[in-house]
């Protein structure tokens, strides 16, 4: 089972070997094509040329082992300008060494319609393996998408038109459209979300789900806070509710009104269960920098050993 970390040098944690012993691969993130992040992909051969060498000679002289693609997200008009790129890019990087590897990310499926720029069918052809976004489904962002609250990345169920909002509604699409379940990795954020100024659950059986008082027109919170610093603002996780539904971990302080969503050691271990249960490829961490000093997370994914088995039967499990 792959266990991939993506590094993002943002936080003030530095990486060392006690964490990079506890991973197969680790990726830094991010490598940008532009100043301000964006980009159109061009489908002129000499520019994807360019770049692929670009790409070849950073590998090469940093003494990686791959590149994973990490587009948010291409337009359906780009979808076979990109799978050109992968196809060239692979056929680049096996003629240097067959053994690197290439992966990319793919979108969560039914929240921005962001599956129709990815001919799938065609990229698993050319990748090793395709890290699943499967997170991000709540968040206290600055809009109307930063409430209700609720779990980062939900195993299973969500709330009104946020049904689809889970690992499993995504992974079903990907598995029963495409097959290759072993090239499929789920997401395990490391950061927390806070909100302010909480209200009643939207259906008083599920208190995970809470209406979100906004303030000057929009919610307050943090969408994305790492571990130390939720302990440096003294957040404390413990003790946490479980929700049975979503397999998640949050705290509901009525008194402050505040609502903290998190991964624990028992959200992880439903997520690492479900991946071996569904014979997926294996998880990827967003981000390694986002854990305590103590690596308590990073701990908590490396105690579960397990491994593709090679089965076909999950796609029943799934109900294609």
């Amino acid at each position: 089972m792959a266990s991939e970390n993506n590094y993002t040098g943002w936080e003030s944690m530095e990486i060392n070997r006690r964490q990079l012993s506890k991973l197969t691969h680790i990726v830094f993130a991010f490598l940008r094509v532009d100043l301000d992040g964006s980009i159109h992909f061009n489908s002129d051969y000499a520019k994807q040329r360019d770049f692929i060498e670009s790409v070849i000679l950073f590998i090469k002289e940093n003494r990686a082992y791959g590149v994973d693609i990490a587009w948010k997200w291409p337009d359906a008009s780009d979808k076979w300008n990109y799978v050109i790129f992968l196809k060239e890019l692979r056929n680049a990087l096996n003629n240097e060494d067959e053994n690197f590897l290439l992966s990319i990310i793919a979108p969560p499926i039914d929240v921005g319609d962001w599956e129709f720029g990815f001919e799938m069918e065609e990229i698993l052809r050319y990748v090793d393996f395709v890290n699943i976004n499967s997170m991000d489904y709540y968040g206290a962002w600055e809009d109307q998408w930063g409430t209700p609250t609720g779990p980062s990345s939900p195993l299973y169920y969500g709330i009104e038109q946020r049904k689809t909002f889970n690992v499993y509604w995504t992974l079903k699409y990907y598995v029963c459209k495409y097959e290759q379940l072993e090239k499929y990795n789920i997401a395990i954020p490391f950061y927390g979300s806070v909100w302010k100024n909480v209200r009643d659950p939207i259906d008083p059986n599920y208190e995970i789900w809470r209406n979100v008082e906004f303030v000057n027109g929009k919610p307050e919170g943090k969408a994305y806070m790492s571990r130390r610093t939720m302990e440096e603002e003294g957040w404390k996780t413990k003790p946490s509710s479980w929700d049975e539904q979503t397999q998640s971990s949050y705290i509901w302080n009525q008194e402050n009104r505040t609502f903290l969503a998190f991964e624990t050691e028992r959200s992880i271990e439903a997520k690492t269960t479900f991946v071996t249960d569904m014979n997926l490829g294996g998880v990827w961490i967003w981000s390694l920098d986002m854990d305590d000093n103590r690596i308590s997370l990073l701990n908590d994914v490396a105690t579960h050993e397990f491994c593709f088995s090679g089965k076909t039967e999950a796609s029943v499990m799934y109900k294609c």
